[in-house]
């Protein structure tokens, strides 16, 4: 029986939301009737890479060097990307984008005979570094390279608004997938909720708890700062930031200067991101821009208290125990209001994962989708 064969591509392979949405398609999906393999621009972890051998899945690599700047990425990409799949054909290019000038990839897929080609958003704005030159590529790319894109989808109503244009969003022409999430993982469990905090030495008192890259887009200086606002009511209160990047190294030299360095739980790279979930009281994002954070949903169903920033997609929130506060306050106003948040209850915890699920976060109902998206039209 032949498989439909499937390449996610995406520029960066690192340990975010993408990468998790990525996976959670490899585990679920259907592999008697697709191969799905993945390809990348450039490769920055090996932290998946044994679980996706159990599938018969690797990363590849089409770049030996790191590139910061998307558009120099792209330029350094093109010729090999052309070169790579016209060797190696695929039915279905699934491209994990967050800027207008990827979508160049489409038109290079088209000239190779890929059939099929799916632009996924998972952002809503770029980082920082000769913006104007990124921002006349986003836009360039977003109106040119549309008509080589046969499938547009977006993870929020935000993140379609910023890759496509208002004509194909008028027309009905893209359409916004949920995250995949495997709720199942992130059920609160009491039993490791002590384990952990007995680990790191916490008895009774609040544990906040962020993760994401160390990256200006994430704002985990301001998050600092807003934990020493914390600690100053809270004294006995621990801060976990998970995560690393190009910022690592200034973050925490932060800490040590506004003098919160022992309190805070530093972990770089882990699997376990449900246990530290467990263990926290509150989760806080203050992204400067995200598409729809996928940590956020995955948060939601440990049973955490949320505290978004405004610049954050209003469809991010599903239990009533998410708020949102405007980046334009301070780091007091943001401590002050956290403080004052109610903490699930560990009944409620339990639960927080079932309601995700009869939310539409339903691992298999959203594979089940996207698997009728690659069927659609039957070219097969």
């Amino acid at each position: 029986m032949y498989r439909i064969q499937v390449v996610e591509y995406a520029e960066r392979w690192t340990e975010g939301g993408t990468e998790s949405y990525i996976l959670n398609i490899i585990r679920k999906i259907n592999h008697e009737k697709f191969d799905v393999q993945i390809v990348v621009a450039q490769k920055e972890t090996e932290l998946y890479d044994s679980e996706l051998a159990e599938y018969g899945c690797e990363v590849k690599s089409l770049l030996n060097k790191i590139y910061e700047n998307p558009i120099e990425r792209v330029m350094a990409t093109q010729h090999i990307f052309r070169n790579y799949f016209d060797r190696n054909r695929c039915d279905i290019l699934h491209l994990h984008i967050i800027q207008g000038v990827a979508l160049k990839y489409a038109k290079y897929a088209k000239s190779c005979g890929i059939r099929k080609v799916v632009a996924h958003c998972h952002n809503t704005e770029i980082g920082t570094g000769h913006k104007i030159l990124k921002l006349l590529g986003h836009y360039l790319g977003k109106h040119y390279y549309r008509q080589y894109v046969d499938e547009k989808i977006a993870c929020s109503d935000l993140a379609a608004k910023w890759l496509y244009t208002k004509r194909d969003i008028n027309q009905g022409k893209v359409k916004i997938y949920k995250y995949i999430v495997e709720m199942d993982i992130f059920q609160f469990n009491i039993g490791i909720r002590n384990e952990m905090r007995r680990k790191y030495g916490v008895g009774k008192e609040k544990v906040y708890l962020s993760i994401g890259r160390m990256e200006y887009q994430k704002n985990q200086l301001f998050l600092l700062d807003v934990f020493k606002e914390i600690s100053k009511a809270e004294p006995l209160s621990k801060f976990i930031l998970i995560g690393t990047g190009s910022l690592k190294e200034s973050t925490l030299e932060h800490a040590h200067n506004i003098g919160i360095y022992e309190k805070v739980i530093f972990i770089e790279k882990t699997r376990e991101i449900p246990s530290y979930m467990w263990m926290a009281d509150v989760f806080i994002l203050p992204s400067l821009f995200e598409g729809n954070p996928i940590v956020g949903i995955e948060a939601q169903g440990a049973g955490l208290s949320c505290i978004f920033a405004d610049t954050i997609t209003k469809e991010a929130k599903v239990l009533n125990t998410v708020i949102y506060i405007s980046l334009k306050r301070d780091a007091k106003y943001w401590a002050d209001k956290i403080i004052t948040i109610s903490l699930m209850s560990y009944d409620s915890r339990i639960v927080a994962a079932e309601i995700m699920r009869n939310s539409g976060y339903e691992i298999k109902q959203q594979t089940h989708e996207l698997e009728k998206m690659y069927m659609k039209n039957n070219i097969y």
